[in-house]
């Protein structure tokens, strides 16, 4: 709710528009509001005030300004409508506030509105709202949000195919959903055409070429993904040659630099990625001067006593 808000507080169209269009709707399915950007704006306020509390005070008076435009039809007020009765999250919640909060939400998604049909899978599978779990409408409505999207809002349908049909899922897959490998990767694939900075989808397809010994593509991966933990995966795999794949020691000692600096805060976890760049020098795939600048005489000490043998 509050990234849809956001989207639209950050349209940039001109005051004087009545109607705006909904962000996270394909061009197929493009939908309108009359709800205006600072309006948005001031709602979201409402819903996060800190910490992720909402201004319970203030929702009666937002029930009035958005009634009638709800009642006319307007997905995104049918949707905002909605969360004004959405207070399980705050802990004042009714069966007959989650009642009137459904009814709404069901509205704007009954007129293909993506971030409607999106929040109904999580109330279906996840069971919100009071809602009893139901596997067939959560798969319904996952399927619709992602026919009906674009954008971010696509991105996340996306992700959630990509669990459903992930061929390592363990647990419950919803009715309608087979197991395939092709079909996860080519949902992340789509991901990081929406988002090119989604980590998920980034650190999940890296650990799907590494598996494939794609490391062209994993390489790809690394560079873009803020996961450090990756940084070394793909350290282990550039330190020596693989078909079709020389190694590219140099590059892996970048990649330990990089991790190091993420976790300089971190003794045993920064100790740890040393050894790494001593191990380079000691099989000779580096030169000191490659890492001179994070090298720490107490840990080579230390590390020449793990690693007997190897003076460098």
């Amino acid at each position: 709710m509050k990234r849809l808000l956001l989207a639209l507080c950050l349209s940039g169209f001109a005051s004087a528009q009545t109607t705006f269009p909904l962000p996270g709707q394909a061009a197929k399915y493009p939908l309108t509001t009359r709800i205006t950007p600072a309006e948005a704006q001031a709602f979201a306020r409402v819903l996060d005030v800190g910490l992720g509390k909402v201004e319970v005070q203030r929702l009666p008076g937002w029930r009035t300004k958005l009634a009638a435009r709800a009642k006319a039809g307007d997905p995104l007020a049918q949707f905002m409508y909605a969360r004004t009765y959405d207070l399980f999250t705050t802990g004042q919640g009714t069966p007959q506030d989650a009642r009137v909060a459904m009814q709404w939400y069901t509205k704007a998604a009954d007129q293909k509105f993506a971030s409607a049909e999106l929040f109904l899978f999580n109330v279906y599978e996840y069971s919100l709202l009071g809602q009893p779990k139901n596997p067939r409408l959560a798969a319904r409505y996952l399927q619709r949000a992602y026919q009906h999207s674009g954008g971010s809002v696509r991105a996340e349908a996306a992700l959630e195919l990509a669990r459903q049909t992930n061929p390592e899922r363990e647990d419950f897959r919803l009715p309608g959903f087979q197991p395939s490998a092709k079909q996860t990767r080519a949902y992340l694939e789509e991901i990081l055409k929406l988002e090119p900075k989604d980590t998920t989808a980034l650190d999940w397809l890296m650990g799907i070429y590494l598996d494939s010994h794609d490391y062209s593509r994993a390489l790809e991966m690394a560079r873009r993904t803020d996961n450090s933990a990756m940084w070394v995966q793909m350290a282990l795999v550039l330190a020596d040659d693989h078909p079709g794949f020389p190694a590219q020691p140099k590059l892996a000692a970048t990649f330990l630099k990089r991790r190091l600096a993420a976790v300089k805060n971190d003794k045993g976890e920064a100790e740890s990625t040393l050894y790494l760049l001593m191990q380079l020098e000691c099989e000779k795939k580096i030169s000191r001067a490659d890492y001179q600048n994070v090298f720490d005489p107490a840990v080579y000490q230390r590390y020449l006593t793990w690693r007997v043998g190897c003076r460098v």
